[in-house]
């Protein structure tokens, strides 16, 4: 295996290390080690680029089709996943199993697909949250992702439906284009995944697919202060409203239909709060209760996530000027060896995505803005 480009990747990056033989070698012998993940520092804001994440997808899906199907089935059988996929798919479904895939970014995620026409997605996951949500999203009557969750010797692992499509950067990435209709379910998600404190809401966790949207790893909800997160991550380009960044025409619509959205969820309240003892303990219950009761008992709650929204879109206009400005440096002058390494790593992270400079001020990194400024005073 060569693992000479996603290395130098990898060496360009503040906080991570570069894989070894026995790194890869290891996953692929060790039957337990179900993923094989990016080995960073964790919590300190460090960050990859979309280019990396496909390198590292490909050290797996680059193999033989026999040898990633036999890797896949020796996996799954030694930690019981061969059952969940009788009980979930029918029984002897990995007989049938054609090809396996990797499309997760940081780590493993796998894309399964059967002669039988099946294609499902598998992962590990901490909670049970993708299937709550995924039942508020049916009884709401939205679309969303078939999802079975089963917990096995203290790892909850998730079956979910796997649909074509392209996540929602690359959509507007490679289209350049909005309609009217997905900026309503952007606006109809962005209130709904506050309403319920979902966070990680960034374009990737996000997929289109015959003009639907769909929200996909559901890891974080109920999550206390969830709308100082949310801030976080419009100020980086990293949610729901950035859209309107390049589509303003699109403003009115979008709190609009935010307004129309929370007064649906009011009216919907005891359906999403009943559903909770199906999902969760008395004691979390009465806690996530309480979350939603607090949010839609407030009237004013769409009027103060707008006014607080748009105070953070404001910094991520600014920091996309900034993004212009460094990648306009880079095309000029190339990756100059005296860059400094975190601005390498907004400028890889940044590319070919909305996002700009995410999380800079949380991990105390405004200092960069003003040698930025030193350093490309020049353009």
């Amino acid at each position: 295996m060569d693992l000479s480009y996603v290395n130098r990747l990898l060496e360009e990056l503040p906080g991570f290390q570069t894989f070894s033989e026995a790194d890869f070698q290891h996953y692929l012998n060790n039957d337990r080690l179900f993923s094989f993940a990016f080995k960073k520092e964790l919590g300190k804001g460090y960050l990859y680029s979309i280019e990396l994440a496909t390198q590292r997808q490909l050290l797996f899906n680059q193999l033989p089709l026999n040898q990633r199907l036999d890797i896949f089935k020796r996996k799954c059988e030694c930690v019981g996943l061969d059952h969940l996929f009788d009980e979930d798919l029918g029984v002897g479904i990995l007989g049938l199993l054609v090809d396996v895939c990797d499309i997760g970014m940081g780590h493993s995620v796998y894309k399964c697909s059967f002669s039988n026409g099946l294609c499902v997605v598998l992962k590990s996951v901490d909670t049970v949250f993708p299937l709550y949500y995924s039942y508020c999203l049916h009884q709401l009557k939205w679309p969303y992702l078939d999802v079975q969750c089963r917990e096995f010797e203290g790892k909850i692992w998730m079956i979910s439906d796997y649909k074509e499509s392209v996540d929602l950067n690359a959509y507007l990435h490679s289209s350049g284009l909005l309609s009217e209709d997905l900026v309503i379910q952007l606006a109809r998600h962005a209130c709904l995944g506050d309403c319920l404190g979902r966070g990680d809401r960034h374009f990737e966790n996000y997929i289109v697919s015959e003009s639907l949207l769909y929200p996909v790893d559901i890891s974080m909800l109920f999550y206390p202060d969830n709308e100082a997160w949310v801030d976080r991550y419009i100020k980086g380009g990293q949610s729901e409203c950035c859209i309107l960044s390049q589509y303003s025409e699109f403003k009115d619509c979008y709190w609009n239909t935010y307004v129309d959205t929370f007064t649906f969820l009011q009216d919907f309240k005891h359906v999403i709060v009943e559903s909770l003892d199906h999902f969760f303990s008395k004691k979390e219950c009465q806690t996530f209760s309480d979350f939603l009761n607090t949010r839609l008992g407030n009237n004013k709650y769409p009027a103060q996530r707008r006014i607080a929204s748009e105070k953070s879109f404001l910094e991520f206009e600014k920091r996309q000027q900034y993004k212009q400005q460094l990648e306009n440096f880079v095309n000029k002058n190339g990756v100059a060896s005296d860059l400094d390494p975190l601005l390498m790593m907004y400028y890889r992270a940044n590319k070919d995505r909305m996002t700009a400079f995410f999380l800079v001020d949380y991990f105390e990194r405004d200092f960069l803005f003003s040698k930025y400024l030193n350093i490309f005073s020049e353009l």
